[in-house]
């Protein structure tokens, strides 16, 4: 985080959250990486990944925003925050990191003759 802060999830205003967005494919690659170093180089026999609730994994980076404003022609910061279509808008890049993962897995998983598994895991509480 200190090292890339352009990669950090931004509030509506702009002001920086302390997560890194999954919406920045550099950010996805990073992760992706160190999931790949477990199961190449530990054998593991898959991932569990574990998004805590209150962490927003995209929030309002500039590409988000650029993109919903392209597709629904509003800016989502005049939006209420649980408008439906900016919800799904925003799981739509969590829905791509994970089909990133998936395909991460099971390219390793061809070259080991196994199926490595996932477990995707949203605590409520």
């Amino acid at each position: 985080m200190k090292a890339h802060p352009e990669f950090l999830c931004r509030d509506r205003d702009g002001g920086p959250i302390r997560h890194l967005s999954l919406a920045f494919p550099e950010v996805r690659e990073h992760y992706i990486a160190l999931f790949r170093e477990w199961v190449e180089d530990y054998d593991a026999d898959g991932i569990s990944i574990i998004f805590c609730e209150s962490w927003p994994f995209v929030y309002y980076e500039e590409p988000v925003v650029m993109s919903f404003v392209e597709r629904y022609g509003e800016d989502p910061r005049d939006l209420e925050e649980d408008d439906p279509r900016w919800l799904r808008h925003r799981a739509e890049y969590i829905t791509l990191f994970l089909r990133e993962v998936r395909h991460m897995l099971d390219e390793v998983g061809e070259k080991k003759g196994r199926r490595l598994g996932t477990r995707i895991w949203y605590p409520r509480t």
